[in-house]
């Protein structure tokens, strides 16, 4: 848990995360494996960029997601994406 949270703000916070269908695909892909990019995770959800990318970024903003920022040799960044620590526990030991 983000240590500034209290249990039930961190409810509140994941409740409002489970809202959404697109939001809860992301957390479920992401349970799956350690981190994924954003290009791999539109395509394994059928979803359109400008969807998942408001999904992520929701997730993101709530601390239950972490960007990853990947710069490769031409100079490009690739973003990918994993669960906090704390989700990734709280979502596998269920």
């Amino acid at each position: 848990m983000v240590e500034d949270e209290t249990p039930r703000a961190l409810l509140l916070k994941v409740l409002g995360v489970l809202q959404d269908d697109v939001r809860v695909e992301i957390l479920n892909a992401l349970r799956e494996g350690d981190m994924i990019s954003f290009r791999s995770l539109a395509r394994r959800l059928r979803v359109n960029h400008k969807k998942l990318k408001r999904g992520i970024s929701v997730l993101v903003k709530a601390g239950l997601v972490e960007e990853v920022q990947i710069r490769v040799s031409d100079g490009r960044v690739y973003r990918a994406y994993r669960l906090r620590e704390y989700v990734g526990r709280i979502l596998n030991s269920s």
